[in-house]
């Protein structure tokens, strides 16, 4: 939020600059046929003054890259946690299908205990 703030700041500099307003304002060519060389000295003087702005934008443009990385960074730490948690929960998922299997495993092998016993009695009987 500060970022968009010194953003907009930055911007509002920019547009309320005289050097941005009279370039707004006056789109003619920068040398008239009638201009002496001092007039054009300092239209080019006036217009490197308003050149500033353009390098404000420049930073601009800078900050808001550097804010998109951030971001992006923050994203892809999320990701990251995401996919941890995911891997614990197949693990678990896993864990748990082998406890089922060996349940039923040692299902079978008291149903063939049982069996076992019961013909043994049978066969003593």
């Amino acid at each position: 939020m500060e970022l968009a703030n010194e953003l907009q700041t930055e911007i509002n500099a920019w547009l309320t600059h005289p050097g941005a307003q009279k370039l707004l304002a006056n789109q003619s060519a920068y040398v008239n046929p009638d201009d002496s060389a001092s007039q054009v000295e300092s239209r080019i003087l006036y217009t490197s003054s308003a050149v500033a702005p353009s390098v404000r934008s420049t930073a601009s443009s800078k900050a808001w890259a550097l804010a998109k990385k951030a971001a992006l960074e923050a994203k892809e730490a999320t990701l990251k946690q995401i996919h941890d948690i995911q891997l614990q929960e197949l693990k678990l998922q896993q864990r748990k299908a082998e406890l089922e299997l060996k349940g039923e495993i040692a299902e079978v092998d008291a149903e063939m205990r049982v069996y076992e016993h019961v013909k043994a009695e049978f066969t003593n009987n």
